[in-house]
């Protein structure tokens, strides 16, 4: 019988155009991505992968092993009020990244200013693995957290040449000055900005989830999560809401 040769990319926001001549060279039957159907096209022109079939898949999946290896794990009780690993990611991943360190850096200006224990870094040298990660949701209440991925597409990897050439001569530069420098026009294009894994192991870990606003399909706000606005402008709401054992107790739910 013919094969089928399927294609899982990752990153696909980045050299796009390396991805479908590669996609072209071997005949990829099916592709799977995790870009919504809208950005297909712009990703993936059929004049340059050919007759691929573009199926939108999620970024993870939880097992059933994965949902008894979890709740098996021995845990003490939720002493973290607000828990958070993040990561400051570099200029070229454009606005959308800029959040996974920001909301981090946003909630700790507040950290003086309320009784709520917080246990937040966007430290490298903090990042948790295995079951230290999950260990530690146990211990929270409540974690932050963004949509993954990333609105900006650099289909040929020179937004990111741009970016690092233009912090090499301003290296004080500011996220804006580097964005309206080199690549403006390249930012906000796709609509790839999607639920990821930490998601998943938020909900499986029992912990209220307090998201930057978007689209996080069947999770809605107020239900599934608490709602942070984008330009921060609501943390002190939501650290009332925080305090509110109840109300994140029935949304973890």
């Amino acid at each position: 019988a013919a094969s089928i040769r399927v294609a899982i990319p990752q990153d696909e926001y980045f050299q796009s155009e390396q991805l479908c001549q590669i996609f072209r060279e071997l005949a990829v039957d099916l592709i799977y991505s995790v870009a919504p159907s809208c950005d297909h096209e712009v990703l993936y022109p059929k004049e340059k992968v050919g007759a691929a079939r573009m199926i939108t898949t999620l970024t993870g999946f939880v097992d059933t092993q994965t949902v008894k290896r979890v709740r098996s794990l021995s845990t003490s009780a939720r002493d973290i009020d607000i828990g958070y690993r993040g990561t400051e990611l570099p200029f070229w991943l454009g606005r959308h990244g800029q959040l996974k360190g920001n909301i981090g850096k946003v909630f700790l200006a507040w950290k003086e200013r309320t009784l709520l224990s917080m246990n937040i870094s966007v430290s490298p040298k903090d990042v948790l693995f295995g079951d230290d990660w999950i260990l530690f949701l146990l211990r929270c209440r409540t974690a932050l957290g963004v949509l993954g991925g990333t609105e900006l597409h650099d289909p040929t990897g020179r937004v990111k040449e741009r970016v690092l050439r233009y912090l090499q001569d301003h290296p004080e530069a500011t996220f804006e000055e580097t964005r309206n420098a080199c690549f403006k026009d390249d930012d906000q294009i796709l609509h790839l900005t999607v639920l990821s894994p930490r998601h998943f192991e938020y909900a499986l870990t029992g912990v209220c989830q307090v998201l930057v606003e978007g689209d996080y399909g069947i999770m809605k706000p107020g239900t599934h999560y608490i709602e942070v606005k984008k330009d921060f402008s609501n943390i002190e709401d939501i650290l009332k809401q925080i305090e509110n054992k109840e109300l994140c107790a029935k949304i973890a739910d």
